[in-house]
């Protein structure tokens, strides 16, 4: 018996010597998991949550405005399932017009709320269709004959393709509009193109470059926007 518990003795001194070590370790940290498969997607390639901020200068072909105006806007993409996606936008336009050959400040607030779909041509490149409406609002200072709201709508195809931290988009509008007050020299109506490209800095920042191409005014933007 006295050989049993001198073999049992040294397994004892052994377990009680693990006992502390075990206890100090704490519990086992959980691995994260990185194996990104179907149907979990670690990083979609086009994302439809943003807001986008911008700075812009536009050149109006038109004998009433003159050539150069200052624009701010913000927009914002708010993805709602799979495929729809809502877009708004805000922009504030400061620009100068002429009356009896005196120029005068001039400023337009824009807003423009819309329904966008989209459609998977391949990996990272989309296919989408937005319309909507907006509303302008614009004060001509010192006078108010030439101040007007106005209405309108706007419907068209695009197309967003992205390859690394470079995307790429471009979209075609057809807009009409009302109450825009005759002799302005202004469309109430027509077509505009609107290309860009964006520099992801991260998944969730990259810088903006854009343009709106129209039939009487063009503008170049500069930007960034904000990935949520």
């Amino acid at each position: 018996m006295t050989n049993n518990n001198m073999k049992k003795t040294p397994l004892i001194l052994a377990f009680a010597s693990l006992v502390p070590v075990a206890a100090s370790a704490g519990p086992v940290p959980a691995q994260p998991i990185t194996d990104c498969k179907a149907p979990v997607e670690c990083h979609p390639c086009l994302s439809y949550d943003f807001i986008d901020l911008d700075y812009g200068q536009a050149d109006f072909s038109n004998a009433f405005l003159n050539d150069d105006a200052d624009r701010l806007g913000i927009s914002f993409s708010k993805s709602l399932g799979d495929t729809f996606f809502l877009t708004g936008s805000y922009t504030n336009t400061d620009a100068d017009y002429f009356l009896n050959g005196v120029s005068n400040g001039l400023e337009e607030h824009s807003y423009r709320l819309g329904l966008g779909a989209r459609y998977s041509l391949a990996k990272c490149i989309d296919l989408t269709f937005e319309g909507g409406f907006d509303h302008r609002d614009i004060t001509a200072n010192g006078n108010g004959i030439q101040s007007f709201d106005s209405w309108g709508y706007y419907v068209g195809p695009g197309i967003r393709a992205r390859a690394g931290r470079l995307e790429g988009f471009a979209k075609a509008f057809y807009f009409g509009r009302e109450g825009v007050p005759a002799g302005l020299n202004i469309n109430d109506e027509g077509w505009v193109f609107n290309p860009g490209v964006l520099f992801h800095l991260t998944d969730h920042l990259a810088l903006k470059f854009a343009a709106d191409l129209g039939e009487d005014y063009s503008a170049v933007t500069v930007g960034a926007r904000i990935h949520f």
